[in-house]
């Protein structure tokens, strides 16, 4: 990573994996009110505003981040698990609805398989 914050640095598949640059580059939340930035707010679980904002304000970051490395994306795919999985969901409808293209979306939870 230290190499593509170089913007004379060229990324090549000869010398750099874009396949593991692609999975650096994955969306990862920190949920508002969860982990070092809570700094005593409360939890937004289940606050489908907050979540989704959270999660199209880190997709257009990634975006504008390939755009200075002078990448083109691929394909989104938004995926999640557990709380994650319900998030996904609200960010697959807010991103259809403002016409964002998506090949996929991928969910599961870890409640899946009760009966």
């Amino acid at each position: 990573m230290v190499k593509l914050s170089d913007t004379n640095y060229n990324v090549t598949d000869d010398a750099d994996s874009l396949e593991t640059f692609e999975r650096v580059c994955r969306i990862a939340a920190d949920y508002i009110g969860k982990g070092p930035l809570q700094e005593g707010r409360g939890e937004a679980y289940v606050v489908k505003g907050a979540t989704t904002q959270t999660g199209v304000d880190i997709l257009n970051a990634r975006l504008a981040a390939l755009e200075d490395l002078g990448l083109t994306p691929a394909k989104l795919v938004p995926h999640g698990w557990s709380q994650g999985a319900l998030n996904t969901l609200w960010l697959h409808q807010a991103l259809r609805f403002d016409g964002i293209d998506i090949e996929a979306t991928v969910v599961a939870s870890p409640f899946s398989d009760l009966d």
